[in-house]
């Protein structure tokens, strides 16, 4: 099942968090700032990939850890789900969304999910289309698995 709900995302309780990185291990506005602030251990796994490398479009690293607000486990996904950043130009890869998202589902199956309109903020995608995605990837997700994306 997914559902939007207008609020914030670090505020969710789901056990797995899904945030879009760029290939450029920047996480530096944004959610992905955010998530580099509260979960530093987010941000060094990416640290760990190569800089500029495009083959970690569609993929994604991991974290887990303590939640920054609660007292429960927590995982952070840095799904990298466009190569560049800026201001300019759509920078969300509809593509890599679409695949980092179905390894992060076999990975963690079953599992309910946090995230935000991935790919339709700062990355300027279409969240129609990416919302269209989503649904794709976690067809036949039962009312315990839940994927919640929380928007502002």
């Amino acid at each position: 099942m997914i559902e939007e709900i207008k609020g914030d995302v670090f505020q969710a309780r789901e056990k797995v968090l899904i945030h879009g990185c760029n290939c450029h291990n920047a996480m530096g506005s944004g959610v992905a700032k955010t998530i580099r602030e509260i979960y530093p251990g987010a941000w060094l796994e990416d640290q760990k990939t190569t800089w500029g490398d495009k083959n970690k479009l569609g993929t994604f690293t991991s974290w887990s850890g303590k939640h920054a607000f609660y007292n429960q486990d927590i995982t952070v996904i840095n799904l990298y789900s466009q190569y560049k950043y800026g201001h300019t130009e759509v920078y969300a890869d509809y593509n890599a969304i679409h695949d980092g998202l179905k390894q992060v589902e076999f990975v963690y199956r079953g599992a309910s999910f946090s995230m935000p309109r991935i790919g339709a903020g700062l990355a300027r995608g279409d969240w129609a289309t990416i919302k269209d995605i989503i649904k794709v990837v976690f067809t036949g997700y039962k009312a315990n698995e839940v994927v919640r994306v929380y928007y502002l």
